[in-house]
Parts: C-alpha cells; structure tokens; sequence
C-alpha cells in the first residue's frame, strides 16, 4: 500500500503542473499514477530498511538474536510498535506484564527484555514468535507522504519520448514500461540517508 493515495498525488502533481505550466494528466492515467506511489513506496523502504506505515506481522527469532551477556534482552531485526502475543520457544505464551519493550520510554522499539525470573526458552525446532504491530510509524506523517509525491513526480518526469518511465522503483505502467533510472536529487537523497535504520548498536 502506497504512502499517499492517489487523490493525494494528484493534489501535488496538479499544484507542480500549475507551477510548470505541463498538461493535466487524463482521468484515465490513474493506473498509471498509481504505479508510481507504489515505486515511490518501494524506493523508500528500499532505501532506509525501514516501514513508514505498521504492518502486523509474525516474526521468529531463535537464541542466534539473544544477547550473550544479556540473557534477558532479545534484539530485533525490524521496528516494533506494539506486541499482540510473545510465545517463547517451548510455545508458552508470555505475559504481557513479564516482559518490556527497549528502549524504554521510546518507539519504535528494537527489542524485547524479559523481567527478572523470566528466561528465553530453546530448542532445536522451536522459535521465539513475535506477533505485533512493526514499522517506524503507525501511518506516514507529513514528511514521508511529501518525500513519496516527490519521488513520485521524479518518476513521472523521467517519462521517455516512446512513452516509457524511468523509475527507480518496480512495477508495470499503462502505455509503458517501468525502467530503473539514476537521477534522483541530492536533497532526496539526503532525505532517505537521515531516515535510514542503523544496526544494533547505533539506535
């Protein structure tokens, strides 16, 4: 699911069509335009290793993401907002109140520390789940929606004389070909590099 719906793009292409002076686009390009968030969407999350939108998701872990001299603190590979159920490996689901999210006071989180008495269990076929809501944000706030029109309209701009779009994203359009390009700004790029997720240790 794109950043920004299309009604949204549109809003945006339509104020920098007004600001360029180009042609409005026809009603019927609405497949194409939404080709466009997606790749937009996609670029985005391929760039910072990070989901600006929760998805509830299963994840499982095994003691390969248990600290080895913090037996209590399961790192995560992902951004966690909210847990919905923790079963430990020997498929016990943990209560909700024995355990806590790191760091504390802060979201997303980047894991999950088990009170004192509580111990993660291991086996050679069990794995610890985590089911819960994962991503930077609950929804995109102003800033992501603004950076996907960006991108967005760079790919639009990039249409080729056949008809054709170069993107950086992937995708099928209407009437042409999503190609991967190059050119993407110096200030998106900024962007994406100052929302990219840092490894353990950089949080």
């Amino acid at each position: 699911m794109g950043y920004v719906t299309l009604q949204q793009y549109k809003d945006y292409m339509f104020a920098m069509v007004n600001k360029t002076g180009q042609v409005n686009p026809r009603a019927d390009d609405d497949a194409f335009l939404n080709d466009l968030i997606d790749s937009a969407t996609e670029f985005i999350e391929s760039e910072t290793k990070r989901r600006f939108q929760a998805a509830t998701l299963t994840k499982l872990y095994d003691s390969r993401s248990v600290v080895w001299n913090d037996k209590q603190l399961l790192l995560l590979d992902d951004e966690l907002l909210s847990v919905t159920t923790l079963t430990n490996a020997n498929d016990e689901v943990i209560p909700n109140g024995d355990f806590f999210l790191e760091p504390l006071n802060k979201m997303p989180a980047w894991g999950i520390r088990l009170k004192t008495g509580r111990t993660w269990s291991y086996s050679l076929d069990g794995r610890i789940s985590v089911l819960g809501s994962w991503g930077r944000m609950v929804a995109p706030n102003e800033d992501v929606k603004r950076i996907t029109c960006r991108l967005a309209y760079i790919f639009q701009q990039r249409r080729t004389a056949t008809g054709d779009v170069e993107v950086v994203g992937t995708g099928a359009a209407v009437g042409g070909t999503l190609k991967y390009g190059s050119y993407i700004p110096s200030d998106v790029r900024d962007w994406l590099r100052r929302h990219s997720r840092q490894t353990y240790g950089g949080r």
